[in-house]
């Protein structure tokens, strides 16, 4: 979100929905054709990032348009967040429980180790100060 609307993007569907804050649909596009089976998706107010299961963060512009992607090379294929700040992007990986912190041209600057009993990290989120991350398998935000 960026405080006016909501993004969601659709696994299945390959598709980006734009939503006001109180849930009325607004629009959707269609993803890159490399963008398949994204798993999560973030935005800063300027771009939206999404990332997908073959290891890939795809940025466009807030009207959808394609603008490029990076790869993420220390990652198995089982990346299921991404959230920025602005000035950075982390991507959460579900296969070695692990954030990384990247710059905004794709660099992993650092990393660090989820804690025990988040092993199934499916989201994360920032407020610009913490982040947090949801997992799957005990219903917990951490």
């Amino acid at each position: 979100t960026n405080g006016t609307n909501i993004w969601v993007v659709d696994i299945n569907a390959d598709k980006i929905y734009k939503y006001n804050m109180s849930g009325g649909y607004i629009d959707s596009w269609d993803l890159d054709i490399g963008n398949s089976n994204s798993r999560g998706i973030a935005t800063d107010g300027t771009n939206i990032w999404t990332v997908d299961f073959n290891k890939k963060v795809y940025k466009y512009n807030m009207a959808g348009g394609y603008i490029g992607y990076w790869n993420l090379s220390y990652a198995a294929p089982d990346a299921f967040g991404i959230t920025t700040n602005g000035t950075n992007i982390w991507v959460v990986n579900d296969l070695n429980d692990k954030v990384c912190r990247h710059d905004m041209v794709g660099d992993c600057v650092g990393y660090w180790i989820l804690t025990v009993g988040n092993d199934e990290p499916r989201g994360i989120v920032t407020n610009g100060t913490n982040i947090w991350v949801v997992d799957s398998s005990t219903d917990r935000v951490y």
